[in-house]
């Protein structure tokens, strides 16, 4: 019975035609669909029941076929009342409330139901002024995506008060005034015709904001990450001192950064951050440097620390000794500075630090030397 109920109001809604029967035939539609849904839900229960109780499944074919025929009779009208009433409520929602891409899905959605739908009319006798109504709004569809398109790049995120600016200048666009609410509505009113060269700019400018607040972005993400990068350390020998551990975590960051960097240096959209990714740039250099010349010392020092606590050692090479002596202690001042702060970019902006330790490096280099040569006279007494 329901089926057959189904089945009249589908046959009631193949004879609306034209637009000005909008309101029944999308209400009629909706209903039809509804039924249709349950009418499907029921026939799915009930061939399962059947399976279950080993039954001769009922033939819900013709509700199947009926459903068929039914969905662009539906599309057709459902769609039509979608881009009628959204069409008109998206210009007048202001723009810092207004989502492009919804009014941009909502019409690529009524003009791809409503190209699909005339299509399978067309293979039906007795359709042409419904037909008729589909292609003219399918044509009024079309005639909206310059309106969608600007939408879409009025409300892309990143738009800065120099694009606002750069659109007024370019297109007439004049979206300057914030503490004013404007809406799609106010700027076609005040622009008149929306041309697709304006679109095409107003596009444009924000395809470059966009691109820009990507780069902004990444350079926040940079500014995050690196306040958690940390040296470790862990006690040394006797736990009167520290030293650096954690190198390979840093340098996973370090290099996965210096890349994005390099990326950014030659991204066409760099202009407006080219201070920061300079800054950026000169500071991993130095990070890297310091690393490498840090890494360099905490492992001479690692070397040649056990052989000079040796009194033998110091009376021997007094000089080496004395020399190492301004090693070590400039090695554990850098080790101490870690109890103020562990945090990599922070240790490594201290602009006298780089000179500190290849100076201490070169002493060290100078006392392995000594050591060596030492040792060789030994050798041969």
């Amino acid at each position: 019975e329901d089926i057959k109920n189904l089945e009249t109001q589908i046959n009631s809604l193949k004879k609306y035609k034209t637009i000005d029967q909008l309101d029944e035939a999308a209400k009629l539609a909706n209903t039809c669909q509804k039924i249709l849904t349950d009418c499907q839900d029921r026939a799915k229960l009930c061939n399962s029941r059947e399976v279950n109780f080993n039954r001769d499944q009922t033939d819900y074919s013709h509700l199947t076929q009926m459903g068929k025929e039914f969905q662009p009779f539906y599309l057709i009208w459902t769609s039509i009342d979608e881009f009628e009433k959204k069409s008109e409520e998206f210009k007048t929602i202001p723009l810092d409330k207004l989502n492009g891409v919804d009014v941009e899905e909502m019409n690529d959605n009524v003009k791809k139901h409503l190209i699909q739908s005339i299509k399978t009319l067309k293979d039906m006798d007795g359709y042409g002024e419904l037909i008729k109504t589909a292609e003219e709004e399918r044509d009024r569809s079309k005639e909206f995506e310059k309106i969608a398109d600007l939408a879409v790049s009025l409300t892309t995120k990143g738009l800065q008060e120099r694009h606002w600016d750069e659109l007024k200048n370019q297109t007439g666009i004049d979206c300057t005034d914030k503490s004013v609410p404007i809406d799609l509505a106010t700027i076609i009113n005040q622009n008149g015709d929306l041309s697709k060269e304006v679109v095409n700019l107003a596009k444009a400018i924000a395809d470059k904001a966009s691109r820009e607040f990507q780069i902004k972005e990444k350079l926040e993400t940079l500014e995050k990450n690196w306040k958690e990068v940390e040296f470790g350390t862990t006690p040394y020998r006797n736990k009167t001192m520290n030293i650096i551990t954690g190198w390979g975590d840093i340098y996973k960051v370090l290099d996965e950064d210096v890349q994005e960097v390099q990326h950014l240096e030659v991204n066409p959209y760099k202009e407006h951050f080219l201070k920061e990714i300079t800054d950026w740039s000169h500071s991993f250099q130095n990070i890297t440097d310091i690393l490498e010349a840090l890494s360099k010392l905490q492992t001479k020092w690692f070397q040649l620390q056990p052989i000079f606590e040796s009194p033998d050692i110091t009376k021997s090479i007094p000089h080496d000794a004395a020399i190492f002596a301004k090693a070590d202690k400039s090695f554990k001042e850098i080790i101490r500075g870690l109890k103020v702060t562990t945090n990599v970019k922070e240790i490594c902006s201290d602009e006298n630090l780089l000179g500190k330790i290849n100076e201490s490096n070169e002493w060290l280099e100078q006392v392995e030397k000594g050591l060596n040569d030492y040792i060789e006279k030994k050798k041969t007494l």
